[in-house]
């Protein structure tokens, strides 16, 4: 009778402490956000003595912006002109630079520079807002880290990556006024060795002014082994 006791009283322990284990797997943790832009390596939010913003996936969806200049613009801090409303042209300004923005903002997409070599600036119609994950905005000089263009600051844009491991297929589209029409399709998965994400869009509007047509063909792929 006694052994019985023990089993018995063993049993209920292992169950007391399973369900206290699964209470605190439960758990949700909101760890805090990482950026890389000022220094290269990944470092917290609070140890970062610059003035960055982050934006994540979350503000993006909420914004309902169809370009990245657009998104910027309710940003603290930063101009953004765009004459003819299509991203093609926009001009993105950090520090009050001007006219002379394009060569004293420094734009990067995981890090690589898009800044053309001719001084006109970064063709934001090629960035496809809907395959960016997140935006790190660094205010202020990072020359010494980036070279040229870094004057103003620097908007590093970091693109999507497959975390799933079961494939996933999302299709969307977005229409508005002027004959706009966005189209988009991404897949994303994974498995024990590698992750993977791609993306295709296309878009076209005929703008509010004559001959401001505009029709981009966007692809973005990512495969982390």
């Amino acid at each position: 009778m006694r052994s019985v006791k023990k089993v018995v009283a063993v049993v209920m322990g292992v169950l007391a402490v399973m369900s206290m284990a699964s209470v605190s797997f439960a758990e949700k943790v909101k760890l805090e956000k990482v950026v890389i832009t000022p220094s290269r390596y990944e470092k917290t939010e609070s140890d970062i003595s610059k003035n960055v913003t982050i934006i994540d996936e979350e503000d993006i969806v909420a914004s309902n912006a169809k370009s990245v200049p657009e998104l910027l613009k309710g940003e603290v801090g930063i101009e953004v002109k765009d004459i003819l409303s299509n991203g093609k042209t926009a001009t993105v300004d950090i520090r009050g630079f001007g006219e002379t923005a394009p060569l004293n903002v420094l734009v990067l997409v995981n890090g690589r520079r898009t800044n053309n070599i001719d001084l006109s600036g970064t063709d934001w119609s090629q960035i496809n807002i809907n395959s960016v994950e997140k935006i790190e905005v660094v205010r202020g000089p990072q020359s010494v880290l980036y070279g040229d263009n870094a004057v103003g600051g620097v908007i590093n844009i970091i693109t999507k990556k497959g975390t799933g491991k079961k494939p996933a297929i999302m299709v969307g589209y977005k229409g508005g006024t002027y004959d706009y029409h966005d189209v988009d399709t991404a897949i994303e998965g994974g498995s024990d060795f590698l992750d993977y994400y791609a993306d295709f869009s296309q878009s076209s509007t005929d703008g509010f002014r004559t001959n401001n047509a505009l029709e981009t063909v966007d692809a973005t792929a990512s495969v982390i082994i």
